[in-house]
């Protein structure tokens, strides 16, 4: 054999070395090159955007520059617009002033013809107002004045009172409104006392200060001065009497949503008596009364601001600064947004506040601009410079970039030129080397190949897609007599007889159709003996993966094959002689039991004899080892039984709660000679009646519960069963037998389920039994369709669980129970928690208040509780065996006391 070519020669290596210095040097100077001329690119690249960034922002503060200014110039305009409008209705007050002050006495039909042509000019006046300034008494005057002269039947001054109009309250000043009227119907405001309203009242003695007309802000019952004129009734001409009758006839103020867009202010102009005052005098004691009109804010801004001005873009707010308490806000358009950031340039944000002094209050008027206001005004010029600077800046770098391109491209091609042939050479040798390394792999491989094949005890062949022989190892060349060159390009008829080539042609397209390997066992006669063939076939693939012939190979199995028909005979005849021994025991049973029961019934007799202590202790002797050999016996016939498939189940309806409760009675009594707790819990959900065999399922909880109590010394066992699956028909139960005893070893708890095994031998000297129980269990467990399973540990106990199929019966037995009613409290006794859980479950299950104690003092203090809370027990359910204090010490000392002795 050639061996591996894995190492270069140090020539080959030096070659290596020097191709990479070359690859290496051009590699440098391309990269140099490359890094040159971008950079050259980017230099001019960025000093061109540098540029543009310079002018297309010298462009947009330009823009932003005039954007503000028309936002300014509008906003000054409304400013002003707002002001000049504001004082022409402050002239509407010093007209009704100087009426008032040229008239000797005003009456209503006279103040109402002044007034009418007054709304006719001003528009945005909502309402005229008369109010004199009155003491206490002068109202008896104003009274007899108002139903005598004005014809106004029981006249009185009022004011409201959580919106309710009241006789008003007796005042050092009061200012009733004598005269009213609007563009609405406000006649039913005749008699309102304002000197109730502080709002009012903080107005008048800033007027009286200024000895003129001063601005209030009058939101709060604005409302009432613009409502429909329908909401005003009428007496004979239209004037309101009493307040009983305002109550009926005022409308009740806007909902407060509607009243948040409705702004108005009052203007109030004193009028004072002719007599001078003096500088150290009050003025307020001169002051015959106010005249005062009510404006429209929302209607003086329409009417103030001219159509050029009304820039959807531009929101506007007007705040009072004198006001202190209640709303602010006098005017505020629909986009106004107060919480918003204003629009902002690069500048300054598009905002313009200016405090305007109005006939003594200050107001706040501020416009802002909204997006479309920027938007419709925008201009192009900037990002047009922007784009033509980038643009231009792109074009340049490019141009640059050609330029350095070029020069590099002559000095590059002649470098790659050069480079491609030194390593087009390089490669050839390589190639060469390769091949060469690759024809020494094949011969190696081949030479294996064959040493392999040829050195196996076995018939080797291979053919192609037509069934043509190309290969035959040694070993088939001596079976057939011929050479390989005798061999190759032949077919299997030339070899064989045409049925058995047809065979073989036709497992070869199988082979080659499905792509996967096929055996066979071929038997065949030669020299009169019958000898056997083992063929194993398989696809052969080429690099690509594609199948292009069979590979076969196959062995003589003839004593292989006759060895396991002899085991096959022979565990055939060990089956037959095992079913004819089981079928013995089982015709044996009643023989074998009758002399038995003989034995235990003639002792039983025996016992009931007049007999001395030692006769007796003999009797008894031999009726439990009687009964002790019968139980062997029965397991004895049972296994066999089931080994020779001679059991059968029956079906029958059974209750299964009262089975298993008969099954734990006759257990209890063997848990009890060793002081271990034994209890038993069904699930709820469990049907009472179902269909099975009762017997031999009782035969598997004895067994189950026999071992438990068997190998516990203390503790406890419980059995629980659950309803694992329910369907209309059927159900399946779990059952549960816990126990806390010994516990066994992993690798014995498989060994315990086969016949006449224990965990260990010194358990069957120590506990006894044949060790047939759990094996008898397993397989009855599996004729009623489940399975017995175990887990354990030791020093802590076991838990078998096994599971069953019953069907459920179509007319199950209702057993008919009394309970007391429900909630009825109940205390559960018992110092095994298991007891009490299961006790505490049944008893919560019949809709009785259950409450448990571990022990006996635990237990009296939940009596004496409940007592103290009058809600005693009604009844109580005890252990009788608990350490300390048993339950018939608990049942008489709870019958010694008055309190409970009557509970059952």
């Amino acid at each position: 054999m050639t061996a591996p070519r894995d190492n270069a020669s140090p020539a080959t290596a030096a070659d290596n070395a020097g191709a990479d210095a070359r690859r290496t040097r051009p590699f440098t100077a391309r990269l140099g090159r490359f890094v040159l001329r971008w950079w050259a690119t980017a230099a001019a690249l960025a000093l061109g955007l540098a540029v543009t960034l310079l002018l297309w922002r010298f462009a947009i503060l330009r823009e932003q520059g005039r954007l503000f200014g028309q936002f300014r110039s509008n906003a000054a305009d409304r400013v002003q617009a707002i002001k000049a409008r504001v004082l022409r209705d402050v002239d509407a007050g010093h007209f009704l002033n100087a009426f008032y002050a040229g008239s000797q006495e005003v009456t209503r039909d006279e103040f109402r013809a002044f007034c009418r042509p007054l709304f006719e000019r001003y528009g945005e006046v909502r309402a005229a107002m008369w109010i004199p300034r009155l003491t206490p008494e002068d109202l008896l005057t104003l009274h007899t004045r108002m139903e005598e002269e004005e014809r106004i039947r029981n006249f009185e001054v009022w004011e409201w009172q959580q919106d309710e109009p009241v006789i008003a309250s007796t005042r050092a000043e009061i200012f009733p409104v004598l005269y009213a009227e609007g563009q609405n119907d406000v006649s039913w405001w005749v008699g309102y006392d304002l000197g109730s309203d502080a709002e009012f009242l903080d107005g008048l003695r800033r007027t009286c200060a200024r000895a003129d007309t001063t601005l209030i802000e009058c939101n709060r019952f604005f409302d009432r001065m613009v409502v429909p004129s329908e909401y005003a009734a009428a007496t004979d001409d239209g004037w309101f009497s009493s307040p009983a009758e305002k109550a009926g006839r005022i409308p009740p103020p806007l909902p407060r949503e509607e009243l948040a867009d409705r702004h108005g202010v009052m203007i109030l102009t004193p009028v004072f008596s002719g007599e001078g005052i003096g500088p150290d005098e009050d003025a307020r004691y001169h002051l015959l009364g106010v005249a005062a009109v009510v404006v429209d804010v929302d209607r003086l801004i329409d009417a103030a601001l001219p159509e050029f001005l009304l820039d959807p873009g531009i929101v506007m707010n007007i705040e009072d600064q004198w006001s202190v308490e209640g709303d602010r806000v006098l005017y505020r358009d629909p986009g106004f947004d107060p919480d918003a950031p204003p629009v902002r340039t690069l500048l300054r944000p598009l905002q313009w506040t200016e405090m305007v002094q109005l006939a003594g209050p200050t107001w706040a008027i501020e416009c802002r601009a909204l997006p479309s206001f920027a938007g419709q005004r925008q201009s192009w010029t900037s990002w047009t410079i922007l784009a033509i600077g980038i643009a231009m800046s792109l074009a340049v770098a490019m141009y640059v970039n050609v330029l350095a391109g070029r020069a590099m491209t002559v000095s590059q091609l002649v470098v790659e030129r050069t480079a491609e042939l030194k390593e087009a050479n390089r490669k050839l040798k390589e190639e060469i080397a390769e091949r060469e390394r690759a024809e020494a792999v094949i011969r190696d491989a081949q030479a294996l190949y064959m040493s392999l094949v040829e050195s196996l005890p076995l018939h080797v062949l291979r053919k192609d897609l037509d069934g043509k022989f190309t290969f035959a190892n040694s070993s088939l060349c001596e079976l057939l007599g011929l050479s390989l060159d005798e061999i190759r390009g032949k077919t299997d008829f030339d070899f064989y007889p045409p049925d058995l080539a047809s065979k073989y042609r036709q497992d070869d397209r199988r082979v080659i159709e499905t792509g996967e390997i096929f055996e066979d066992i071929e038997e065949h006669e030669r020299d009169g003996e019958t000898h056997f063939v083992q063929v194993k076939k398989s696809p052969v693939r080429d690099a690509d993966g594609r199948i292009v012939g069979v590979q076969a190979v196959f062995w003589d199995v003839t004593e292989q094959k006759l060895a396991e028909e002899g085991l096959k005979r022979a565990k055939e005849a060990a089956e037959a002689a095992n079913r004819a021994k089981s079928i013995f025991l089982a015709n044996m049973s009643h023989e074998i039991r009758t002399p038995m029961n003989a034995i235990l019934g003639m002792a039983e007799l025996l016992a009931e004899t007049e007999l001395s202590e030692e006769q007796r202790e003999y009797a008894q002797i031999i009726k439990e080892a009687g009964e002790s050999l019968l139980s062997i016996i029965n397991d004895i016939l049972d296994f066999s039984k089931i080994e020779a498939g001679r059991l059968d189940l029956d079906r029958t309806s059974f209750a299964l709660r009262e089975s298993l409760g008969d099954t734990m009675k006759g257990l209890a009594v063997k848990a009890y000679r060793k002081g271990i707790e034994l209890a038993y819990r069904v699930d709820p959900r469990v049907p009472e009646t179902v269909v099975g065999d009762p017997l031999r399922l009782r035969q598997v909880i004895t067994n189950l519960v026999d071992n438990a109590i068997k190998f516990t010394e203390e503790g406890e066992v419980v059995v629980e069963v659950e309803l694992a699956e329910q369907q209309d028909d059927s159900v399946v139960l779990v059952f549960h037998v816990r126990d806390t005893g010994i516990g066994i070893p992993p690798e014995k708890q498989q060994a315990i389920f086969e016949a006449f095994e224990q965990a260990d031998s010194s358990t069957t000297r120590r506990y006894g039994g044949t060790g047939l129980g759990l094996a008898i269990s397993s397989r009855l467990v599996q004729l009623m369709g489940g399975t017995l399973s175990l887990k354990s540990e030791v020093g802590k106990g076991s838990t078998f669980t096994f599971q069953v199929r019953l069907d459920v019966a179509a007319e199950g037995r209702q057993v008919e129970y009394q309970f007391p009613p429900r909630d009825t409290p109940l205390l559960v006794v018992d110092d095994n928690e298991t007891n009490r859980r299961i006790l505490a479950e049944m008893i919560g299950n019949w809709g009785l208040a259950t409450t448990t104690a571990g022990s006996a003092a635990e237990a009296q203090r939940h009596i004496e509780q409940a007592a103290a809370a009058g809600k005693p027990f009604e009844l109580i359910v005890t252990d009788a065996h608990m350490p300390e204090v048993d339950g018939f010490s608990l049942c008489r000392r709870l019958r010694d006391d008055p309190k409970t002795a009557d509970v059952p």
